[in-house]
């Protein structure tokens, strides 16, 4: 093994190929860094240090990376569309799994953001929603924050009911619900209706849906 240092700052870097075998290593590198160094003919010691290194690097195995979460958040987009067909301001205020309130709202057209939803943890921003049903998260997003949405996306009349008896307020319009049909849902029949939700059948309910909440 040959140890080769980088003058500069002093990193180092072992290994046994010799210089042809490292030009050899980096002959298809799409790095024009690499090229540069591969063509040295008689290299610096910092120009070794770097064509040792990369090729170190480009024959190195690297560990496969973990499997990234997907969160299908694109019934929620739905919802939305189908409520803003006859609400201005569509909104969703339900409680995640940490206690804090979640809202969603619709971008404003003259956003440039137009299209999606933005979602807000208490009074913070957590990220926004895409058409696709994408939920991209900020920094600052709450850990739990994007499986609570693909949990809500995948079980909306679930989740609704269980933050309406909780609270005692409809998630969507979030009102206190004030029969004891929708208390006995979770949220009100206007409200399913327009965000295009099961509601009089659910929880088996025996009454109909022809109540305010």
């Amino acid at each position: 093994m040959t140890k080769y240092i980088n003058p500069k700052n002093g990193e180092t870097v072992e290994t046994a190929m010799t210089v042809q075998e490292a030009r050899a290593a980096l002959v298809n590198s799409t790095s024009q860094f690499a090229q540069d160094m591969r063509a040295k003919l008689n290299p610096s010691p910092a120009q070794l240090f770097w064509l040792m290194k990369l090729a170190v690097e480009a024959t190195t195995p690297q560990a496969p990376k973990a499997p990234t979460a997907t969160y299908d958040c694109a019934s929620i987009f739905a919802m939305f569309t189908k409520a803003a067909e006859s609400l201005k301001h569509p909104a969703i205020h339900i409680a995640d799994t940490e206690g804090h309130e979640v809202k969603m709202t619709l971008a404003k057209p003259e956003s440039k953001n137009a299209g999606f939803i933005y979602v807000k943890v208490g009074a913070d921003y957590a990220g926004k929603i895409s058409p696709q049903g994408q939920f991209y998260a900020v920094s600052t997003c709450p850990q739990t924050l994007p499986a609570f949405l693909a949990k809500f996306a995948a079980r909306p009349e679930e989740m609704a009911a269980l933050h309406g008896k909780t609270t005692g307020c409809c998630c969507f319009c979030n009102r206190t619900l004030t029969t004891e049909e929708s208390k006995a849902v979770g949220y009100g029949p206007v409200c399913a209706e327009k965000f295009g939700l099961a509601w009089g059948h659910i929880a088996n309910a025996t009454f109909t849906a022809d109540t305010e909440a």
